[in-house]
């Protein structure tokens, strides 16, 4: 374990998506977990903030797969964030959703918003496997997390599809059997009801 996957604060050992690096560009800063950030932020902003901590969560989809979920709570100025992640075997981020509260919120509360969210994501798929590769499913509806192509160096997006990497090229393939039709793409935030 090197010392960059340590918590400057408490030393707990920080795994992927478990910690902040306190300082600006160019700066050498402090790395943190989220327990101590959220401290530090509590103290920063005056709240009486209690980070709560949540054991793993496992769900299954609408084809009876399970998928495990990691929670993360973080606080940012007046606003929580709660994060639910499918850290995926290759190290990648399968499906990941998130809601947004305000500090005095009951954290299970926001837990069962979170719940829910994560269950209707899951509850729906919008690609399907034929005897011709993957499609668009009947619906004609796709949603994606926009992600980094680290073998695009980012020129590109890797999507996250029914919790899975699809990339740019494979959407157009998919596309393709739509030709002429006409499509409407919508950006929006990740706690975003809409999604």
């Amino acid at each position: 374990m090197s010392e960059k996957n340590i918590c400057e604060e408490c030393g707990a050992r920080i795994r992927f998506a478990e910690g902040v690096h306190l300082g600006g560009p160019g700066q050498a800063g402090r790395l943190l977990c989220f327990k101590c950030f959220n401290e530090y932020m509590s103290k920063k902003m005056g709240l009486d903030f209690e980070h709560p901590d949540f054991l793993p969560v496992t769900m299954e989809d609408c084809e009876g797969r399970s998928h495990r979920f990691e929670i993360r709570t973080m606080l940012t100025g007046e606003v929580v964030t709660l994060r639910a992640l499918e850290l995926l075997e290759n190290g990648a981020v399968g499906y990941e959703s998130e809601v947004l509260g305000d500090p005095e919120d009951d954290p299970m509360e926001l837990f069962q918003r979170l719940y829910e969210r994560l269950r209707r994501e899951l509850g729906r798929k919008h690609l399907v496997e034929t005897d011709l590769g993957t499609r668009i499913g009947e619906e004609s509806v796709v949603r994606a997390r926009i992600t980094w192509d680290d073998e695009r160096d980012g020129r590109v997006p890797l999507l996250v599809i029914d919790g899975r990497a699809v990339t740019w090229n494979e959407l157009g393939r998919m596309l393709m059997s739509y030709e002429g039709w006409n499509l409407r793409m919508e950006i929006f935030g990740r706690s975003d009801e809409r999604w």
